[in-house]
């Protein structure tokens, strides 16, 4: 049978605790080993909360199940069912986890050469499970952002010319207009990949929620409008994968 996440996980975690206590590694070796710990234990108190299952029962078998440390037997034992039924919750549970958080998660961390790549795998985590939300990161209900309205007997609807194009832009017709002129595939693309657990494009995540949360703005003191930081993004993606093709 091969191994399920849960064990995978606990084998993880054995791994990198044993190589921090083995009085082995460098500084810098044991730097990288802590913070992959760290990425660790936070997946692993999230599966042990079995949030990511719904049923009551399910998790009341899977809570048995972790605490005589994976034991099919034990647990089927204890619940007076067939061994059958353990293992289907068992094997049902696991590919529930694996779906929220990627299946390659753990292996990303575990194989991690430096920090950048355990963030890369810790934020896919947190995407799956819910903890960071990509809409969160889009501007919705603008009005509610806006002070409150108040009269003035010094300010001319002239002098408030930046303010005005702002409130141009956040109009419902300008973004409907605006998504129009979209390819709504590629679109639906880039949404893909902010959102997915898919390991397969970590690297590309991490640059795009690098651009969506404002890191590219300033480069080295100097700022850069949207069009200058898309290229950065892309020049990116062609630094750290050569075969990248636009």
């Amino acid at each position: 049978m091969p191994k399920n996440i849960f064990r995978r996980l606990t084998e993880a975690l054995d791994t990198v605790s044993g190589k921090i206590h083995s009085g082995h590694l460098h500084e810098n070796e044991l730097d990288l080993e802590e913070k992959k710990l760290a990425a660790l234990v936070e997946i692993t108190k999230y599966v042990k909360s079995l949030d990511f299952l719904s049923h009551e029962k399910t998790k009341e078998r899977l809570r048995y199940f972790f605490n005589s440390r994976f034991n099919y037997r034990s647990t089927a034992l204890y619940f007076e069912c067939g061994l059958n039924k353990i293992e289907s919750a068992v094997s049902y549970a696991g590919k529930t986890l694996e779906r929220k958080i990627g299946s390659g998660t753990i292996e990303m961390i575990l194989e991690s050469k430096n920090e950048k790549t355990i963030n890369m795998a810790i934020s896919q985590f947190r995407i799956g499970i819910g903890q960071e939300q990509p809409d969160e990161w889009f501007i919705s209900d603008m009005a509610k952002r806006f002070p409150k309205a108040e009269k003035s007997s010094s300010l001319t609807i002239e002098e408030c010319r930046t303010e005005l194009a702002f409130l141009g832009y956040c109009t419902k017709h300008f973004y409907e207009k605006e998504l129009a002129k979209l390819d709504k595939r590629k679109l639906a693309f880039l949404l893909y990949v902010l959102n997915s657990v898919d390991g397969k494009v970590a690297l590309e995540r991490s640059i795009l929620l690098g651009f969506i949360k404002g890191k590219l703005e300033t480069i080295r003191g100097v700022s850069l409008n949207v069009g200058n930081q898309v290229d950065v993004v892309i020049g990116l993606l062609q630094l750290e994968n050569p075969l990248f093709i636009e």
